[in-house]
């Protein structure tokens, strides 16, 4: 279970979904190539994006492998703020793509 600062619990796959809803949709539909400039993302919006599927524990699980991936290539992580979990790290997206296999550029 996740609380943040508002005290939202996140601990089923309702939970995650509700929570994700609060993206604004404009930023949350948006093709990574519509978005000059754009370098990292967060697993929840890669996967969003993607299509991919998983919940909280395992988007955790992603994020520890993903940033010591980061470490261990000197990727920069970056910490964004979030509405829900107060903040997040995002990855490379390239590094993501890589990570989860994905090699379209969608």
């Amino acid at each position: 279970m996740l609380r943040n600062k508002r005290s939202v619990v996140v601990d089923t796959a309702a939970d995650l979904d509700a929570a994700s809803a609060a993206v604004p949709e404009p930023l949350a539909a948006a093709p990574v190539a519509a978005a000059p400039g754009l370098t990292h993302l967060a697993v929840l919006a890669f996967a969003k994006r993607y299509g991919l599927k998983m919940t909280t524990k395992e988007m955790a699980a992603h994020g520890k492998r993903l940033a010591a991936k980061s470490r261990e290539q000197g990727l920069e992580i970056i910490k964004e703020p979030h509405p829900y979990y107060d903040s997040v790290n995002t990855y490379n997206i390239d590094l993501l793509r890589e990570h989860f296999g994905v090699t379209d550029q969608h």
